[in-house]
């Protein structure tokens, strides 16, 4: 956490706490990939890593709740949509398929990995795991089937693949 009350995200870009009708929300603040304009740029992106968490407290957070159905954040590609920036990660979609593709591919990467350790260490406490995407709105979906199969469908198998081997 910064002096300013904003915080860093593991995935690069900032973000802070918004009055908003019920309280607050985070909002994201800053788009460290808003100027990629090739996929060389983005292969220059310091990108996450699993290396980065301590997966040694993962038993004793799980024997903390042993009673309770346990479910683990895988989370969700819309990290893409928070280092690009929403519209400019939709427009590339049809614009320019292979920038989107490419983040979309090393973030699954990132999220299969954190997911394959996370579960390794839960020892078979890891009931559900989530992946965090959202594909509509209030008024309608935002992307169509046909985007749904072509750039998510393969990313949310294989992240799914990584539970079923834990069996979760």
């Amino acid at each position: 956490t910064r002096p300013d009350g904003t915080w860093d995200t593991v995935y690069g870009y900032r973000r802070r706490w918004v009055a908003c009708a019920g309280g607050h929300n985070d909002e994201v603040i800053d788009h460290p990939l808003e100027r990629a304009e090739s996929v060389a740029d983005l292969r220059s992106y310091s990108w996450p890593t699993a290396d980065a968490f301590d997966y040694s407290t993962i038993p004793r957070q799980c024997a903390a709740v042993d009673d309770y159905a346990i479910l683990f954040l895988a989370g969700g590609l819309g990290q893409v949509a928070n280092l690009l920036g929403f519209e400019r990660t939709l427009m590339e979609m049809a614009l320019h398929p292979e920038l989107v593709e490419y983040a979309y591919e090393v973030m699954t990467e990132f999220f299969a990995e954190l997911t394959d350790r996370t579960l390794r260490a839960a020892q078979g406490r890891i009931d559900i795991i989530c992946v965090q995407d959202d594909f509509g709105t209030q008024g309608g979906k935002l992307i169509s089937l046909e985007m749904y199969r072509r750039f998510f469908k393969p990313c949310h198998k294989r992240i799914f693949a990584v539970a079923k081997r834990h069996g979760a």
